[in-house]
């Protein structure tokens, strides 16, 4: 991680409509990492910010929000059966029913970046998850709100 000359990560992408700004975290699952209104030089957090030392470790969970995919909840024990086969996932001591997809635990990359908007990709080949897919999803500012 490192920051530029104003201090910022810059390893996040900034977008700005003048009302509102967002920083994206493509590197840690393609999420959000504050999404802010300024009043009077003075910011207003309409999601809880990532701070610093989150961004640091990469650490998805502690951001403002990231994208479920390919699916979101659990999947009890990391283990399903589809059409007659049986898929079973990674799980771990932390994360026994396999939470939300992989997603939000692996790099997007930038496909587009305006002033008000960042377009993020992701591909994933099959692997324990079975299924190849890319997901798309499209963050943007206008007159202040967050689309």
């Amino acid at each position: 991680m490192t920051k530029n000359s104003a201090g910022r990560h810059t390893e996040l992408v900034s977008i700005s409509d003048g009302l509102a700004t967002a920083e994206i975290a493509p590197a840690t699952g393609g999420a959000l990492a504050s999404y802010r209104w300024w009043r009077n030089g003075a910011a207003v957090d309409w999601l809880r910010p990532a701070d610093p030392a989150a961004i640091d470790r990469r650490d998805a969970g502690a951001m403002a929000c990231f994208p479920l995919v390919p699916y979101s909840n659990r999947i009890r024990g990391g283990r399903f059966e589809f059409a007659g086969r049986i898929v079973e996932l990674p799980t771990a001591p932390d994360d026994p029913h396999h939470e939300h997809g992989h997603g939000w635990r692996r790099p997007w990359t930038v496909a587009r970046h305006e002033t008000g908007a960042v377009v993020l990709r992701y591909r994933h080949t099959a692997d324990s998850w079975p299924w190849s897919y890319e997901a798309e999803q499209e963050i943007s500012l206008a007159d202040g709100r967050l689309a």
